[in-house]
């Protein structure tokens, strides 16, 4: 094979690349994700909450994205709140970071219920729902 042909080739490959990366973004709200969204209720322009989260073990890492909410006790910027969270009906905890763990859950299938409340306790209307399931050892 001449060295002219081979580059041809090449030409031809990096073109058909170049092409491929050219088409339209697909439609991204029909794949399927960890990350949900979540509006808030009452407001006219909804924020989003979304919630990441990810079982190891038997422990249930959790991060909280809330745009115009900060869980930093040092800021005068943004609205301060906090995540109060229940396993299966029975308040768990509240949290006061973006990220937390739940640890040390039993084997099997939990409801979780996250709800965003301001510093003195009051909702925000932002809540999420998920299950998890932790795998029997």
């Amino acid at each position: 094979m001449s060295c002219t042909n081979l580059m041809k080739k090449i030409l031809f490959i990096c073109l058909i690349f170049i092409l491929a990366s050219c088409q339209q973004n697909p439609d991204v709200s029909k794949t399927h994700s960890f990350d949900q969204p979540a509006k808030a209720a009452g407001q006219k322009n909804p924020s989003l909450f979304v919630v990441r989260h990810v079982v190891r073990s038997n422990d249930l890492y959790v991060e909280c994205f809330v745009p115009d909410i900060t869980f930093m006790k040092k800021t005068n910027q943004k609205k301060k709140g906090k995540a109060v969270v229940s396993v299966d009906g029975v308040r768990y905890g509240e949290y006061r970071t973006a990220a937390f763990i739940i640890k040390a859950l039993p084997s099997g299938t939990h409801l979780i219920n996250i709800e965003i409340k301001d510093t003195n306790n009051h909702p925000l209307g932002l809540s999420k729902q998920f299950y998890v399931t932790v795998p029997y050892e």
